[in-house]
């Protein structure tokens, strides 16, 4: 059996501290922290949104970001579409009424959980939005993310900051992005929000590497520093 040196332990020890808090440096809190984007080139005249995945499963949710010319027009269905496309351990069985989202491991599909008449019982992909929201009191084609008197989206910041998340009053293909909106879908039963989320990493393997070539970059180091026998 092959005894670490002490001195390669702690560098391991050490190394792992630093995986794990880059691993929490990840969360997803704005929009500076999100890695993957999908659509536009940052730039001048460039627009930002990000989209939050929350499996409800006991692991944070995830976040994207996504970035279109601000003299065009976006949907929460186009961001979604886009995300998709750019990422593809990200599934998802309909970009205009999800009633399933697969992401690597995590899968969750509506279900029907058995209470006669009481869908607040159920539990579904819930859609959530950084702005207030218009419900019509008699016609819900009418409901709309422009509250009256306003004529725009207005943005209430970030939800995982000062802003909050409000219940979208439409389906995304009804939701205008504008710069700053934030979109999120969470598994779960009536009224469940979000929660907090980690950015979603490109190349998911790359920590795991980079692990590999921290440990095998000690080895070699330690090698050197044990005296050989004569």
């Amino acid at each position: 059996m092959t005894i670490l040196p002490h001195a390669l332990k702690g560098f391991l020890r050490a190394a792992l501290l630093l995986l794990c808090s880059a691993t929490i440096a990840r969360s997803a809190v704005t929009f500076t922290d999100i890695q993957l984007w999908a659509g536009t080139a940052p730039g001048p005249g460039v627009n930002e949104a990000a989209i939050v995945i929350d499996f409800h499963d006991g692991t944070p949710g995830i976040a994207w970001g996504y970035r279109w010319p601000a003299q065009e027009t976006r949907t929460g269905q186009d961001m979604l579409t886009a995300i998709v496309g750019a990422d593809h351990a990200l599934s998802v069985d309909s970009t205009f009424f999800p009633n399933t989202f697969s992401y690597g491991a995590h899968s969750r599909s509506s279900s029907d959980n058995g209470t006669p008449g009481d869908y607040s019982d159920d539990s579904y992909w819930g859609y959530w939005v950084n702005n207030d929201v218009y419900y019509d009191p008699n016609n819900y084609l009418l409901n709309s993310h422009i509250v009256p008197p306003a004529t725009e989206v207005v943005p209430l910041g970030n939800p995982y900051g000062p802003g909050r998340w409000v219940e979208s009053s439409t389906g995304d293909a009804g939701r205008p992005l504008v710069n700053g909106s934030w979109d999120g879908w969470v598994y779960g039963q009536y009224l469940t929000q979000p929660g907090e989320a980690l950015a979603a990493v490109p190349e998911p393997a790359a920590a795991g590497i980079l692990t590999l070539a921290v440990v095998a970059g000690l080895v070699r180091r330690s090698r050197k520093n044990i005296p050989r026998r004569l």
